[in-house]
């Protein structure tokens, strides 16, 4: 349990020794003592699943039943449907592809993912904050930093102490 505990750490992953307990009790599935890399696997995906994103999928997820996170109840249209609502994008089902490996084999009209492959979704490079069409980098970026011009006034001006004190415009 120690082993595990500190690759947690390792991780950034602060868990206290009672929920650890807890959690070893749970997906310790044959009882032996010891976390294999399978139950390891499903025990971080628990530790990293966010109430916030569950939320989320429950809103879109048409066919969502409770507490069923590996079960596919999101279809490809529900999935467009978020995109388009929650970050203004319409995508197509050659972009969803790009972070959906599996989309090829099995058709769009069959397509559903779960909750955690959502997560995973959400979390991926592939949903970035940054604009995808500014992805690419057209400028020449191999020289020094020096040699680049980097506008960074905010015009703002501290008056006093910089955590209480006021700012001027």
């Amino acid at each position: 349990m120690q082993e595990v505990k500190k690759i947690l750490q390792e991780m950034h992953m602060k868990v206290k020794t009672s929920q650890l307990k807890e959690l070893y009790e749970k997906y310790d599935a044959n009882k032996n003592g010891t976390i294999d890399l399978d139950e390891f696997k499903i025990m971080i995906k628990e530790l990293l699943r966010k109430d916030e994103v569950t939320e989320i999928y429950k809103k879109y997820a048409s066919k969502y039943k409770a507490g069923e996170f590996t079960k596919k109840q999101m279809t490809l249209l529900d999935l467009q449907k978020f995109f388009k609502v929650e970050n203004n994008e319409k995508l197509t089902t050659d972009e969803i592809s790009e972070f959906l490996p599996g989309l090829d084999s099995v058709g769009e009209e069959d397509l559903s993912i779960s909750c955690d492959d959502f997560h995973d979704i959400i979390l991926s490079v592939h949903n970035l904050a940054f604009n995808r069409k500014h992805r690419n980098i057209y400028m020449d970026m191999n020289r020094p930093l020096t040699d680049y011009y980097i506008n960074s006034s905010h015009n703002t001006y501290l008056l006093a102490n910089q955590l209480t004190g006021q700012s001027s415009v």
